[in-house]
Parts: C-alpha cells; structure tokens; sequence
C-alpha cells in the first residue's frame, strides 16, 4: 500500500496495541499522572506516540499539546521526560483557541498561552525550549506577542513580556515589514495592549522596514483603521504626529479620506491640525474634474470646518471678488453652503477660494495647478 506523508495516520494502522493510543489520551486528558508514566515505561516504543499527530475530533493534535490546552503541568513533565523536548515541542496540530475559531500548524505552547495555562507555558519554555517566535496559518510570520497582541490578549502580552521570553521592540515579524507588537495593537485599536506595550518601553515611533506598508508607524496604523482611543494613547506618548504614510499623505488626509470624525475632531482640538488644514486637505482631494458626489462630500467637511471656525470664533477672512471667480466669495454661513452644494460649477468655485485663501499667502506654488484647470474650465466656456 503507497503512504502519504502529509497524510494524518489512525494510529490503529501503526501498532499493533490499537488501544494504547486511546489510554494514553485519556491518561493525559484526565491528569492520571502516575498511570500515564507507568504506561510510557512499559513501552519499547514510547516516542513513536509521542511524536505522533491524531485527530480528536476536529481537532488534531500530540499528547503534549492535549496537555497543555487542558493545563496539566505534571502531566507535561512526564511526557517531556520521555521523550527529549525537542521532538515534541514545535509539533505543529489543528486546535480550536476559542468556539468555532480553528488555527492550523499551531504548537503545544500557543495552545498553553490561548487557554491561559501560563505554568504549563513556563514548563514547555524552561524545560522544553519551546520557541516563542513559531508562527501557525492564522498568524503566519508572526511570533506569539505579535498574535497575542493583534488577538487583544493581554494576559499572554504579560505573560512574555515579564518573563523575558519576547521584547517589545526586538520581537518584529519575520516578514519584509518587520513590524512590532505595537504596529498591531495600534492597527487593531486595543487600548489596554498599547497602555502596556507603552509601559514597558514600546517604541511609539518605530516605523516598518518595508515600503510596502501603507501605514508604517504606529499612529499611522492607529489614524487608517479609525481608532481615536488609540490615536490619543500614541500621541500622549509622545508619538510624531507629523508622520506620514508611505503614499505621501498627512494623519489628517487620511482621517478625511475615510471619514473618521472621531480622528479629526481629536486632530483639530489638540491642535495637531488647524482649521486651515482641514479646509485646504479636503480641497487637495478634490479632483481637477470632480464628480458631484465628491464635491457633496467636500460640502460635508466644509460644513463641519465652520462648525470648528463658529465654535472657536474665528472667522473666514475672505478675499475680494474678482472676474477669475465670477465675483463669487466663499461661503460664510451654513445656508450659503447649503445653497451651492449641488451645483458643481459654484462647488469648484469655493474650492479655488478656499485654496487661495490659505496657499497664497504661504506662497504656495501648487495653488497655480487648481488656478489652471480653473483657467482651462473658462477657456473651454468661452469657446
């Protein structure tokens, strides 16, 4: 008969015992220490089921990771004394972490650390050398603290971080980002990870190794996904808020991009952008040949700079009409906003005013490219 190795063997077609596989499962499962060790010594091939992989029921696993997701500390000494740690150690089975939620090629000490069974995990690390940067399918790439912190599990952050096991800026991804435990947390938005990581010396300004992450930093990652309790922990920790991502844009362009109101409002009130940048970041992602949608979008974040200028009284100081814009000037109540907004001529109009409101006197050279496109606009009505 031709055998498949990748093929999970019923361990009644390797031994002639069939039913030793079967006690020697209920023995770890059930924590009949004595009964397990006396049965091992009675075996001439003890480490043929040690190092074996059988399915119980969806899930498939070694007699030491049924150990350790059942946290039997005893139980995993006497397995290790039978048979040397490093052929049982980074076996790698098919367990269900929580209800419904299966991980492959996972190993007997993440099973420990996601049922919470820490001494069996200081067992499989101190004794057994268990390594603590194995990754699974769910994960790939990623040691444990980087899973636990992307899974929101605090107590294994904990668990490795005061033990010694992983570092909060040393352990990085063995992918080309080599990002770290806080990149995750940050892009996850799990406050209390970040509060931690924070704690013990993260790096709130660590950026990714590669450009291929949009989002390298932190409080990029934090600003991307929208997560305002993470954005503020970053920053009061001093993170840079001048930060960009890899395509360029400012924290405050993408909050807009994605409409994240939470991230702007924290943006504005803490004065890390001004009024001014919101108004000029939504002109700038206005196409030269906006739709309508885009322009009612714009609308939208008009209205709500006015809300800013109203509630901290300052007001718009406006330029004089001129025939380049029809001798419209900018809006300066909610009604006047809301009169233009569907008209897209009068729409690209009050973008041009706001740009060279805010541009000219910074000398900003990229106000001429919107002042063109305005000129081509007027010359293709003009013929």
């Amino acid at each position: 008969m031709e055998v498949n190795m990748n093929e999970v063997i019923p361990f009644s077609w390797l031994y002639a015992d069939e039913h030793i596989p079967d006690e020697l499962y209920a023995f770890v499962r059930n924590n009949l220490v004595d009964q397990l060790d006396t049965c091992l010594h009675s075996l001439t091939n003890p480490i043929e089921y040690l190092t074996a992989l059988s399915w119980h029921g969806e899930e498939k696993l070694s007699l030491l990771m049924v150990a350790a997701l059942h946290g039997h500390d005893e139980i995993v000494q006497v397995l290790l004394a039978h048979c040397q740690p490093q052929y049982q150690m980074e076996l790698e089975g098919k367990v269900a972490i929580s209800e419904g939620n299966f991980i492959d090629n996972i190993t007997a000490l993440q099973c420990a650390c996601y049922r919470a069974h820490f001494t069996v995990a200081k067992t499989l690390i101190d004794i057994g050398s268990a390594d603590v940067n194995h990754d699974n399918d769910k994960w790939p790439y990623y040691p444990l603290l980087i899973q636990a912190s992307a899974e929101n599990r605090l107590d294994i952050v904990r668990f490795l971080i005061e033990n010694g096991y992983s570092n909060v800026n040393e352990t990085q991804s063995n992918d080309r980002d080599r990002c770290t435990a806080l990149i995750w947390a940050a892009f996850k938005g799990h406050a209390s990870i970040i509060e931690y990581l924070i704690e013990k010396g993260a790096d709130v300004n660590y950026s990714c190794k590669s450009d291929w992450s949009l989002a390298p930093t932190p409080i990029t990652c934090a600003v991307l996904l929208g997560n305002v309790n993470a954005v503020q922990l970053l920053c009061n920790a001093g993170a840079n808020t001048s930060a960009k991502f890899t395509n360029g844009a400012t924290l405050l362009m993408t909050a807009l991009k994605h409409s994240h109101f939470d991230v702007i409002d924290f943006l504005i009130k803490r004065s890390i952008a001004t009024i001014d940048d919101l108004e000029l970041t939504v002109c700038l992602l206005v196409d030269t040949n906006p739709s309508m949608n885009q322009l009612r979008n714009a609308s939208k974040f008009f209205v709500l700079a006015m809300k800013y200028r109203e509630s901290n009284q300052t007001p718009k100081v406006r330029i004089k009409p001129t025939i380049a814009y029809e001798y419209h000037q900018e809006c300066q109540t909610f009604e006047e906003l809301d009169a233009i907004k569907n008209d897209h001529d009068r729409m690209w109009i009050e973008i041009l005013l706001i740009q060279e409101r805010i541009m000219l006197p910074r000398s900003d050279c990229s106000l001429m490219r919107s002042l063109l496109a305005r000129g081509d606009v007027l010359v293709s009505k003009s013929s």
